[in-house]
């Protein structure tokens, strides 16, 4: 998903089961856009510290 606006934004992971697998949803997680003035240097794009690994 992508954020056109800066602001706070609640957030969840939602897996819709298969054969053999209970669908599941997270809990929410909140985070901060803020508008990029300075691209800088750019991020690894990395999600896991939203799954705690």
């Amino acid at each position: 998903h992508t954020f056109d606006t800066a602001g706070t934004y609640g957030i969840t992971a939602v897996f819709t089961g298969g054969a053999g697998f209970a669908d599941s949803v997270s809990g929410p997680t909140v985070i901060a856009v803020t508008d990029a003035t300075d691209p800088g240097t750019p991020g690894g794009g990395s999600l896991a510290s939203l799954f705690n690994s």
